[in-house]
């Protein structure tokens, strides 16, 4: 179905926590402030930045959402050494595993990851009482398509998120990542039948926005990717990936000058650098054709 080809824009990962139990999604800095434009804020820590993870209530957190926290926090020794002190008691909790396994991931080390994921479905597939076992197998297949992503078997990657979705058609999660594959493969318009189903959930998100915003640039529906790309909070624009596609839809609408003074005020990761820097080049070179 898919070439073998870098996926440059986000990294998947889904983690298990007491009070948030599922997946999550990390773009290029992908860390949201506020749960209300974060679709997946109930499903995981991933995309949460460092002061909504500080909020978090400590009293709430078990030991298994508090080693994963901690992961997310790039605390990678202390989240491992909580959920190692805990091994005896916890080797037929997959929760368990899959949340020892997402630490390693976090800190790619994907060998390990794959082996913990593994005794998380072992545990599984051996204890048919477990609570919300559908889910717990969703959040698993879904991080072991990661893996796969990493190993770039895109193909099994993205069975393992339809997988996911199967398991537990709840989430949001397994369905964004399908979305995400889609469109780095320019299936484009099933990553949007996609990305507007999850945006009917949070009208607000802003990866599920911004992907709109680029998926309607390239289809030439350049009206809807400026209601996308405009109804991003303010805060994210200077993003360095989504400025540039908010400036692209600013030189389109003939606002060059709002374009050109966004683009020159921001710092950009290498990456997007020069897509940027083209940009405010034919910018420029639109406002100088004005004036004459």
């Amino acid at each position: 179905m898919f070439s073998k080809r870098k996926l440059s824009q986000y990294l998947i990962i889904c983690a298990a926590t007491s009070f948030l139990s599922g997946c999550a999604t990390q773009s290029f800095k992908s860390q949201i402030e506020r749960s209300d434009e974060d679709l997946l804020s109930d499903e995981s820590f991933m995309r949460y930045n460092s002061l909504r993870l500080e909020k978090n209530d400590n009293s709430k957190l078990n030991f298994i959402s508090e080693a994963t926290r901690a992961c997310h926090q790039n605390k990678i020794k202390k989240g491992t050494l909580i959920l190692e002190e805990n091994t005896e008691k916890n080797k037929s909790n997959p929760e368990f595993w899959n949340s020892l396994g997402t630490c390693y991931l976090l800190d790619s080390d994907y060998n390990k990851a794959k082996f913990y994921y593994q005794l998380g479905l072992e545990a599984l597939s051996q204890n048919k009482n477990i609570k919300n076992s559908s889910n717990i197998e969703a959040m698993i297949k879904n991080n072991l398509g990661l893996i796969m992503l990493k190993n770039k078997r895109i193909n099994e990657a993205f069975d393992a998120f339809q997988e996911a979705n199967k398991l537990s058609p709840q989430f949001h999660t397994p369905l964004f990542n399908m979305a995400q594959i889609y469109m780095e493969y320019y299936q484009n318009e099933k990553a949007i039948e996609i990305l507007e189903k999850l945006k009917e959930k949070n009208h607000k998100d802003i990866d599920v926005l911004y992907s709109l915003a680029v998926l309607y640039q390239r289809t030439g529906n350049l009206n809807k990717s400026y209601a996308a790309v405009s109804n991003i909070n303010i805060n994210y624009l200077n993003r360095a990936d989504i400025v540039g596609v908010y400036a692209l839809n600013l030189y389109q609408n003939k606002e060059l000058e709002k374009a050109k003074i966004i683009l020159e005020k921001r710092t950009y990761a290498e990456e997007f650098n020069t897509r940027n820097k083209m940009l405010l080049e034919l910018i420029n070179d639109a406002i100088k054709a004005q004036k004459n």
